[in-house]
């Protein structure tokens, strides 16, 4: 059973439909969201600010008649209230993208995306330089947005990762760190709130180049299954 459950406050009208044994109920204002057992609690903030970067009014047919798919997205949510990534393995097609665009419309979360390929560089994944106003300007790209205002990660394609772009997946994903080109360090927000404990002011880390990763930073990986399709191992 998948059900929204909306706020007390600004309460609108319940739409109730069946869709064979599951039961939805579609409000506007939601607090968080139940499959089964399994519920995810919202941020106090329901309003996205950026509309365009988060999958608004998606529903697909598919998703929610289908038992295996509500299984898929009861799994993770319970990997996201674990602060676990996840990654999800199928065969070639759109399913797996639609899932994780589910995931992200029924938690209300925004997401970057990007397709990776053998002509994927750093500065794909990183930052890009730019010239803005005859000056050069460092722009971040989607990993490193994600990973500073909390996004949902999405990365199709890992297993067509290259060795040279290996390694700083590696250490987001383990690690939560990255070195930027710009000269500042994106670093874990358990490190950064221990520095903060220790003394240091948020100007002195700033001062520092340190920039913290926000903690509800969560990365959706989509592979195909190998050795039955062609792919290179994910370890550097």
């Amino acid at each position: 059973m998948l059900s929204l459950v909306c706020r007390k406050s600004r309460r609108r009208p319940l739409q109730r439909r069946y869709r064979k044994n599951i039961w939805i109920r579609s409000v506007r204002h939601l607090s968080h969201v139940t499959i089964g057992n399994v519920s995810m609690e919202f941020s106090e903030s329901l309003l996205i600010p950026h509309p365009a970067v988060a999958p608004q009014d998606w529903y697909h047919k598919s998703i929610l008649e289908d038992q295996t798919s509500l299984e898929h997205l009861q799994w993770m949510i319970k990997k996201h209230n674990l602060d676990q990534d996840m990654i999800l393995l199928g065969p070639p097609g759109a399913y797996r993208r639609r899932l994780a665009l589910m995931y992200c419309h029924v938690t209300k979360q925004e997401y970057e995306f990007i397709s990776l390929s053998r002509d994927t560089s750093e500065s794909d994944i990183k930052q890009r330089r730019e010239i803005v106003d005859k000056t050069v300007t460092f722009i971040n790209q989607c990993a490193v947005t994600a990973a500073i205002e909390g996004k949902v990660f999405i990365i199709e394609g890992i297993e067509k990762a290259e060795r040279n772009i290996l390694p700083i997946l590696n250490n987001l994903l383990e690690n939560r760190e990255m070195a930027l080109e710009d000269g500042t360090f994106l670093m874990n927000h358990t490190r950064f709130d221990e520095l903060l404990e220790k003394g240091y002011t948020p100007q002195q880390l700033k001062d520092l180049n340190l920039i913290r990763v926000h903690p509800s930073f969560r990365v959706i990986a989509m592979a195909l299954p190998s050795p039955k399709y062609k792919g290179n191992p994910l370890d550097p």
